[in-house]
């Protein structure tokens, strides 16, 4: 039976449902965001079901976007599915009616935290889609575990990623061991000694550099379709810029001392003690945002350099009436940047780490709707994932992390279909820092993403 989707798609939809059916309902789809992945996953469950291959469906996805999966089941299959969301304390059921003729398709939708904690394993006739797969990219996480048992269990599977692999190429075990477990049917062990080289390190080893990655690239493409923006959409150009931010005085004397001792004494303050690398890492970063955590977790305000740069940067958008998004890693850096702009009477939102749905789409409405300039300053981890802002033109990131898909997430919200004008990207990078290290590496995973991805052809010149 030929299945017809409900509403229109556009050819890059079109070509990956098809592909992956080929592929027996089996496959990673690689779009970048707001290429309408979703979308195409509910297309192929359709068309799956059509065919009497499956009988339900589970939708495996980050907790904030459970509500783009029921809108977009709802708008696409009006009348025609069933909608159950799992959530933490409570699980909900929508019925509706038939589906081409048969019982109506039932949708699960849960998290992956509630995949592990309550043990969900479907039956065999069950179409797993996993919405940002990266997120069961470690080979030995229970997530990843669980995931792993899954796609032992059923048949029809699907992994959706604009990011699939953030930390760089050895990623992809995890996300094939659930969606195709004969593509490396070798262990964790064994993948990581094919495709990298390992120096020793006290109880333990440290990745040296990649190899035979022309193997895995033919791999992992003969069962992934991939898609870039510049290939499927129209819109407005994006342009990327550094803006240099200079540390000076005590910031700079507490920076280098904490990089090669380890240990600084703060102004009229406590001593601060980094002896780990990853504390090191994380203090050093916080120090280029003008603060530092002191050993009681406390933040200490050390330098306002980097706020300055942003205001400088800032003042001339605003006078404009422009709207701006604001991505911070640490919870302090959001707290001053709010302050700072509410003390200049601008009006401010927040997008922050434990915010509910509900919060969430209020402080997105507030800053697409408010009559005038208006700064969203968002977690990076908290809001680089299911919202749509692009009413908004700039973005700026105020700090990084070394995770890609924080910030290819972040960088892509205002990127999507429904922008008109032409986007700016701003990085605020302390020079001579860790921001620049951080940078290179996200670009370097970015490259290495899109030639295993095939969105381009040669490595050195991407």
């Amino acid at each position: 039976m030929m299945y017809h989707a409900p509403r229109p798609l556009y050819d890059h939809q079109i070509t990956a449902a098809r592909e992956i059916m080929d592929q027996h309902g089996r496959g990673l789809l690689h779009h970048e965001m707001g290429t309408g992945k979703t979308a195409t996953a509910i297309t192929v469950a359709g068309a799956l079901a059509t065919r009497e291959l499956i009988d339900n469906v589970l939708v495996i996805c980050p907790l904030n976007a459970i509500p783009i999966w029921s809108q977009e089941i709802e708008t696409w299959y009006s009348g025609l599915a069933t909608i159950k969301l799992v959530l933490a304390g409570q699980t909900s059921t929508r019925e509706t009616e038939t589906f081409n003729g048969s019982p109506p398709l039932l949708f699960t939708v849960t998290t992956y935290d509630l995949m592990v904690r309550r043990d969900i394993m479907p039956d065999p006739n069950t179409f797993v889609i996993m919405d940002e797969c990266q997120k069961i990219k470690g080979a030995g996480t229970r997530r990843s575990r669980h995931a792993a048992r899954m796609g032992l269990v059923t048949t029809h599977r699907l992994g959706l990623s604009g990011t699939p692999a953030p930390q760089g190429p050895l990623d992809y075990y995890g996300i094939f061991r659930f969606i195709e477990p004969r593509l490396f049917p070798m262990t964790w062990t064994k993948f990581r000694q094919k495709y990298a080289t390992w120096l020793p390190y006290p109880r333990q080893y440290i990745r040296k550099d990649y190899q035979n990655l022309d193997d895995l690239k033919d791999r992992v493409g003969s069962i992934t379709h991939s898609v870039s923006k510049a290939d499927c959409l129209d819109l407005p150009p994006k342009t990327r810029q550094i803006v240099d931010v200079t540390l000076r005085d005590d910031a700079r004397r507490i920076y280098h001392e904490l990089e090669k001792n380890f240990i600084t004494q703060l102004p009229d303050g406590p001593v601060i003690v980094a002896d780990h690398v990853l504390v090191r890492l994380t203090r050093l970063s916080q120090v280029t945002g003008g603060f530092v955590n002191d050993t009681g977790g406390k933040s200490q305000p050390i330098s306002n350099a980097k706020i300055s740069a942003l205001c400088d940067l800032v003042e001339p958008l605003l006078d404009a009436k422009e709207r701006i998004t604001i991505f911070a890693r640490f919870r302090a850096e959001v707290a001053d940047i709010e302050k700072t702009f509410k003390t200049l009477g601008v009006h401010v939102g927040t997008i922050k780490g434990g915010d509910s749905s509900d919060r969430r789409e209020q402080a997105c409405e507030e800053y697409l709707t408010h009559d005038g300039p208006t700064i969203l300053v968002c977690s990076l981890g908290a809001a680089s994932e299911a919202i749509n802002l692009s009413g908004s033109a700039y973005t700026i990131f105020y700090s990084l992390d070394f995770d890609l898909s924080h910030v290819e997430q972040a960088d892509a919200r205002n990127d999507r279909p429904g922008q008109t004008r032409p986007m700016t990207t701003y990085f605020l990078l302390a020079s001579k820092t860790v921001d620049h290290y951080m940078y290179d590496a996200v670009v370097h995973k970015r490259r290495l993403q899109d030639w295993i991805g095939g969105f381009v052809d040669d490595l050195k010149a991407s």
